[in-house]
């Protein structure tokens, strides 16, 4: 009964790679391991419901799994990859994207490297720990969670829609600005470069001071500690700061600052 049982769970476990039209299914806890050492530039790896183990990955192909979070209502499960220590992927320079979509990565380490400007999509991924996005990358990242407490998402540059993260910070030096539209951050992030947020959640336990240089549109600053200063320094924007955490959904009990008063 127990062999049966492991032999059940193991067929649940499936990644189907396409190519060029072509099906391939494997079956296991290896799957994507295996599916991946068939797979060719381009290729498209589908994963099932389930855990998977993770390898190093030197191909520009597209994992898509069922969602990153179970679905208690519909008892649909989630794609988990483990990343293990490290989860490496070195983005080759030919005209394909990496892509991965649908999948919760587990571990310590997703590092993402490339050269001449690569270019990477993570789309409804959640993060369980650190994300290294290297120099060199520009990663487009689409409704995604990196929520952990205790583990950064290091950007050196980037493109990010609809995402909340705990703890983001971009690398000094970065290429180009970073691009932040309709994400929350709290409570530990960094933004160095001349970088934009728009509508945007900022959640901190004091006062938080932008460089001058970067460029805030419609966001809103919300301080966790009674009398904390919002966007200070931010001359260059058009924001408000809410600092009565008892009170932040009642409109007449709102202490809202301009930012142009902070000079």
């Amino acid at each position: 009964m127990l062999a049966g049982a492991k032999a059940e769970e193991a067929s649940t476990l499936v990644a189907t790679l396409n190519h060029e039209g072509k099906i391939l299914a494997y079956y296991g806890k290896s799957a994507l391991v295996s599916a991946y050492t068939n797979a060719r530039e381009g290729d498209v790896i589908t994963l099932s419901a389930g855990t998977f183990s993770s390898c190093t990955m030197s191909k520009n192909i597209t994992i898509r799994g069922v969602g990153m979070l179970d679905d208690v209502k519909s008892d649909n499960k989630s794609t988990i990859i483990e990343a293990g220590s490290s989860w490496t992927i070195n983005l080759q320079n030919n005209d394909y994207e990496f892509v991965l979509e649908g999948v919760w990565c587990s571990g310590s380490i997703l590092m993402i490297k490339g050269s001449n400007q690569k270019e990477v999509t993570l789309k409804k991924c959640g993060f369980g720990g650190t994300v290294s996005i290297e120099s060199g990358v520009y990663p487009k990242i689409i409704q995604c969670y990196g929520v952990n407490s205790g583990y950064h998402f290091y950007l050196y540059q980037g493109f990010c829609q609809n995402c909340v993260f705990r703890n983001l910070t971009e690398y000094s030096g970065g290429k180009s600005p970073l691009i932040l539209q309709n994400c929350v951050l709290y409570p530990d992030f960094s933004i160095q470069s001349s970088s934009s947020l728009t509508n945007c959640l900022v959640i901190s336990p004091g006062t938080l001071a932008f460089s001058s240089s970067i460029t805030l549109h419609n966001c809103v600053g919300f301080s966790t500690g009674v009398g904390g200063d919002f966007f200070k320094n931010a001359t260059n924007s058009t924001n408000k700061m809410v600092e009565d955490r008892d009170n932040f959904f009642k409109n007449e009990s709102l202490v809202v600052r301009n930012t142009d008063q902070y000079g």
